[in-house]
């Protein structure tokens, strides 16, 4: 795997040099599809880091920012050869025990099967020399059957076993994944006290204050991270009165609209109504008016012609008189 892993970022360099940096590996898909296919290495653009699946079902991650793009994926990969390394000799060792226990269980059996048939047959002797020869034999077929149970007891029971030797070996796994964590908290402080000027005699008083610090700060983290969810949790319901409410508004303004719409339709019908009664009424007004003018002006003929009867005008001819009339209708 080392050695696929360095011929592949050698390839790829060649193709692209920018890949040793964050933004270059984000940013090229070939060099990420090449090491997911080949390794099983997945590489992570939002947090900038790698990261794989173990065979335990766990994930292994290393920081690109720290370590540097191509040293956190030979990390990350020698990493990942060593636990699949120590996975593959778990499960050697749990399937070596499993063979022996049960090769020790049949062999047992075998012993018991072999001691109650002698037994059996030590007892069974003398009535099995007065059956004829002609009539079939029961005690063998009891025998069998007994065989049979008792194999069946013993099937469930390596069952059982293997179960429980699978739960042991998980719980072992388990430990050797804490001890490995220990060992490795204990070297980094290791680490840090030989950076800071500590000697080396005051190691396990300092570890152990350590500890107890670490798991000071855990339990702050734990508190911590529980008022988080608290918080959010509350925040989640809040939003979800939010946006009830506003659902119960949105319904109350929707109906408002709707009212106001038919508000509006019933204003702009009523508006059309009085401009038709408008018009209808200056239209009678220019009729009144016509007939006030043609009224007025047969009014004036008839006064021109009294006076002229009485001798006070000169008369005028009718056709002026009508087309006076026809200009004031017209």
């Amino acid at each position: 795997a080392k050695q696929r892993l360095e011929e592949l970022i050698q390839e790829h360099l060649r193709r692209n040099p920018r890949i040793a940096e964050p933004e270059g590996a984000a940013n090229d898909w070939l060099f990420r599809n090449a090491v997911r296919e080949q390794l099983g290495i997945c590489f992570d653009r939002n947090r900038v880091r790698w990261h794989c699946k173990l065979p335990n079902g766990r994930h292994l991650y290393r920081g690109c920012i720290t370590f540097g793009v191509l040293d956190a994926l030979r990390l990350i990969c020698e990493e990942q050869v060593r636990r699949k390394k120590v996975e593959q000799h778990r499960r050697e060792e749990e399937d070596a025990e499993d063979i022996a226990a049960t090769n020790c269980r049949k062999r047992k059996l075998h012993e018991n099967g072999r001691s109650s048939d002698l037994s059996r047959g030590e007892e069974s002797s003398p009535s099995e020399a007065s059956v004829p020869t002609g009539i079939p034999s029961f005690g063998s077929e009891s025998g069998r059957a007994s065989e049979a149970y008792a194999l069946r007891r013993e099937v469930s029971s390596l069952k059982c076993s293997v179960a429980g030797l699978r739960k042991l070996a998980e719980e072992r796994q388990e430990r050797i994944d804490e001890l490995e964590a220990a060992a490795w908290a204990r070297q980094a402080v290791a680490d840090g006290a030989e950076g800071g000027g500590v000697t080396e005699g005051a190691g396990p008083g300092q570890i152990d204050a350590l500890t107890g610090e670490v798991d000071k700060w855990k339990t702050k983290y734990e508190e911590a991270l529980e008022l988080r969810n608290q918080d959010r949790q509350a925040a989640a319901e809040e939003l979800e009165l939010a946006r009830e409410v506003n659902s119960m508004r949105e319904s109350a303004m929707r109906g408002e609209l709707k009212a106001l719409r038919e508000e509006t339709a019933g204003l702009e019908k009523a508006l059309t109504d009085a401009q038709y009664q408008l018009t209808c009424r200056k239209i009678d007004d220019d009729r009144i008016r016509k007939i006030e003018r043609t009224c007025e002006a047969t009014l004036n003929n008839v006064r021109y012609i009294t006076d002229w009867t009485q001798g006070t005008q000169v008369p005028r001819p009718v056709k002026t008189i009508e087309a006076e009339l026809k200009r004031e209708g017209g």
